[in-house]
């Protein structure tokens, strides 16, 4: 898995973490959470419009996949 701070300037990526395990396995998101100026981190999601978060709770990675950082102005 690969976390992106999804923002311009930003030092890409966040984390890289490895998760191949047959069938599928959950992960946890990467600690501590990221942050930026002025911002309130929001979670992790599936897209860089930030639309569907990730469930770290339900979720089985079987593939590779990037996760986006989702930014609320404070």
């Amino acid at each position: 898995m690969t976390y992106k701070l999804n923002y311009e300037g930003a030092t890409e990526p966040f984390a890289v973490v490895s998760v191949t395990t047959p069938g599928g396995a959950k992960t946890t998101a990467p600690t501590p959470a990221p942050e930026r100026d002025d911002y309130t981190f929001g979670g992790w999601f599936k897209e860089a419009a930030c639309l569907n978060e990730f469930n770290f709770t339900t979720t089985k990675v079987v593939e590779d996949i990037t996760l986006f950082a989702k930014w609320t102005s404070s």
